[in-house]
């Protein structure tokens, strides 16, 4: 790849990055303190919704902000923004002024997922799809992961794990800068609006809903599933931590096999893995090594949900097009993620366990309906 090529990548990876520590502090950060404060876990689940539907109504506003302004300028704006509201989450404990700051993140957050996204299946040949997004696909949950850490370095009192996840965040401006230039047009009109997109590709994109539903359940509820089965704050962060490493170690491997085997089946395969080491997760409650073990495992088997659909969907648009899926896929993540949060987290109310048995059903759906798909098309003539 050229130099050009690379700072342009670099760029968007880093931007990706800033929208991964954005979720991946946030969302344990902010339960785990409303729970301090003597919130339901209903409640807590319902706050956190209000971010991704942030995510949803903006996400259908990104791509003409991109053909109006570039895909740059609209990632610049998604940094500064992201990193503002954790200052802003810091100056105030109004819990009305944490749902309307949730918001105006979220809507942040769908900038740099859908500008991010664009460029980087823009500009990279379908021969090495799979291991670029695979390594897009580590940094992202390398930035979920340092939320947890932060948490466990700078506790969840006071102001400063927000300054810090600020400051983590707006560093993502400095490889931005070193881009411009660098960064695919994106003009035009879609061929077809985002749910006819999305008819063509019916399995990667609910694999994009699964993925948010998971990913919401996992960095906002975990932290409370340890809580309730006995660990402190730190501890139960712990759990998000080793779930969000898993996505990080191997996403690249996962990346390397969509260039290698079929991706649809790829992606059944993760799925019906990533349901059934949850249904066991459990029976390992007691037994820290080996449940930190499989939660690594299924945390790499759930970021698979996400990294694999890109490829599919990178091999099979460009241009305008790709921008609309990929806000189709953002508003389907923005989906699961307002189901999660809310569903798993009133099966919590009858038992800590029923979060890990909810959780499994999607991907063992998903999983369910993708061999079927795949019946189907053996039989048709």
């Amino acid at each position: 790849m050229s130099g050009h090529m690379v700072r342009g990548l670099v760029a968007a990876i880093a931007a990706i990055a800033a929208f991964g520590v954005s979720i991946g502090l946030t969302q344990p950060l902010l339960s785990l303190v409303l729970e301090a404060r003597g919130h339901s876990s209903t409640l807590i689940g319902v706050n956190t919704t209000v971010q991704f539907l942030g995510i949803m109504v903006a996400a259908p506003l990104i791509p003409g902000l991109i053909r109006r302004l570039g895909v740059l300028a609209v990632m610049f704006a998604g940094v500064a923004i992201s990193a503002a509201t954790l200052l802003a989450f810091a100056g105030t404990e109004s819990l009305v002024a944490w749902f309307a700051i949730r918001f105006i993140l979220g809507c942040a957050e769908a900038a740099l997922f859908i500008a991010g996204e664009t460029w980087i299946n823009q500009v990279v040949d379908d021969r090495i799809r799979g291991r670029v997004i695979g390594a897009y696909g580590t940094v992202l949950a390398s930035g979920l992961a340092l939320g947890p850490l932060i948490i466990g370095l700078t506790g969840i009192a006071g102001a400063l794990p927000f300054l810090v996840g600020g400051a983590i965040i707006a560093a993502a401006v400095m490889p931005l800068a070193a881009a411009v230039g660098t960064a695919p047009r994106i003009s035009g009109h879609p061929s077809r609006g985002p749910l006819a997109l999305m008819a063509l590709v019916p399995l990667a994109a609910s694999a994009t809903a699964v993925f948010g539903l998971l990913d919401a359940g996992v960095m906002t509820l975990l932290p409370l599933y340890g809580t309730a089965i006995g660990l402190d704050a730190a501890q139960a962060a712990v759990l998000v931590t080793v779930t969000v490493v898993g996505g990080v170690v191997l996403q690249f491997p996962i990346g390397w096999l969509a260039d290698h085997v079929g991706r649809t089946g790829l992606l059944i395969a993760l799925a019906a893995l990533g349901a059934a080491g949850m249904v066991v997760v459990p029976l390992l409650a007691a037994v820290p090594l080996m449940l930190h073990g499989l939660l690594f495992l299924v945390g790499g088997m759930v970021g698979g949900l996400w990294t694999v659909p890109m490829v599919m969907l990178g091999e099979k648009f460009r241009g305008v097009d790709l921008a609309t899926i990929n806000v189709a896929t953002a508003l389907l993540y923005g989906v699961g993620s307002v189901i999660g949060p809310s569903v798993l987290g009133a099966t919590m109310e009858l038992s800590p366990h029923g979060l890990m048995l909810a959780m499994a059903l999607a991907p063992a759906g998903l999983a369910v309906a993708g061999l079927a798909a795949a019946a189907g098309a053996r039989r048709a003539p």
